[in-house]
């Protein structure tokens, strides 16, 4: 039987998890390593400013909430980078306490999805799936 969780074996994907909370951290990547994605994690903003200068990732999973640099100062850095250098990064916004207009804000500084966190395997697959075309 075919798992309907993974990504194709040879689309290894490299994700950046930007997240502040330790359990959080620890499902996403157990979710994302079921799928066979190559995970790596920053804790706040200036740490994934730092991981994204010293690395190429196909995609980024963002807390929107976060400390020293939010997630909507973080997408709107990454997007005012990218229109120098002509390239993108996907990025999928979260939290788990929207606020009414967080969705607008995000898509509006260049999220490409957004997600309700607590988050479940198929939601995770649907979305890296369609923001990465995997």
């Amino acid at each position: 039987m075919e798992d309907k969780a993974a990504i194709p074996a040879e689309v290894r994907l490299k994700i950046l998890v930007v997240e502040d909370d330790p359990a959080t951290q620890r499902v996403i990547t157990r979710f994302l390593q079921n799928m066979q994605c190559e995970v790596d994690m920053a804790d706040d903003g200036v740490e994934a400013i730092n991981k994204i200068l010293d690395k190429r990732f196909d995609l980024i999973l963002m807390d929107i909430r976060l400390p020293n640099l939010d997630g909507f100062e973080l997408i709107s850095h990454i997007r005012a980078e990218e229109a120098e250098t002509k390239k993108h990064i996907p990025i999928v916004a979260m939290t788990a306490s929207s606020l009414p207009g967080d969705y607008e804000k995000a898509m509006a500084v260049g999220a490409d999805a957004y997600l309700q966190k607590p988050l479940t395997p198929e939601q995770l697959v649907k979305v890296v799936k369609q923001v990465t075309g995997s």
